[in-house]
C-alpha cells in the first residue's frame, strides 16, 4: 500500500468539495444558475500535470460519491470518467506542452467522449436523458469554466508559469 503524498490529500479535498459545493443548500428557492461538472474540470488538469498523485482509486471515490450524490446511475459516470482519465494520463506529455487554449481543446475532447458514452448507454438501455436544453447549458457551462479552474490550478497549485 503506498504513501498518500500532501498533494493527493489536497485532490481529494477539492474532489469533495467539487461533490459537496453543488448539492449545499444555499437559498430556499430553486435557481435557474447550471452549475459546472468542477469534479471533472478538477481530474482533466490534475491528471495532466500531477499524475501521480491523482490515483485511480480516489478518482473512482470521488466519481462514485458524486453519482450518489447527485442522483446519477451509479458506476456510469464513474466508469467512463476512469476511461477518459487513462486516455488523458497516456497522452498527458504532449497535452501539458500545449498552450491553456489548446489545453482546453482537449478538455472538451474528453468531455465528449464522457457525454457520448452516457448518451450511447441511455440509447441501449432506454433510459430517459436529460433535456437538450439543460444538458446544452451544463456543456457550455463547464467548458467555460475549464479554462479558469486550469489557470488557477497551475498558478497556485502547481506553481508553473507559462513559458513563450
Amino acid at each position: 500500500m503506498g504513501l498518500i503524498s500532501f498533494r493527493g490529500l489536497l485532490f481529494l479535498l477539492l474532489g469533495f468539495i467539487a461533490v459537496i459545493g453543488p448539492t449545499a443548500p444555499v437559498s430556499n428557492s430553486p435557481s435557474g444558475i447550471q452549475t459546472p461538472d468542477i469534479l471533472l474540470c478538477l481530474i482533466f488538469s490534475w491528471i495532466v500535470y500531477d499524475p501521480r498523485s491523482a490515483s485511480v482509486w480516489s478518482i473512482l471515490a470521488l466519481c462514485l460519491l458524486a453519482d450518489i450524490l447527485w442522483l446519477r446511475p451509479l458506476g456510469l459516470w464513474s466508469m467512463l470518467t476512469l476511461i477518459a482519465s487513462e486516455l488523458v494520463r497516456h497522452y498527458r506529455l504532449d497535452i501539458i506542452k500545449q498552450s491553456t487554449l489548446t489545453q482546453s481543446f482537449y478538455f472538451l475532447i474528453y468531455f465528449c467522449l464522457i457525454n457520448a458514452g452516457v448518451q450511447l448507454i441511455y440509447v441501449i438501455g432506454v433510459l430517459k436523458s436529460l433535456d437538450f436544453t439543460v444538458w446544452l447549458k451544463y456543456f457550455l457551462v463547464t467548458c467555460i469554466a475549464f479554462p479558469i479552474l486550469n489557470l488557477a490550478l497551475v498558478r497556485i497549485i502547481f506553481r508553473r508559469e507559462k513559458t513563450i
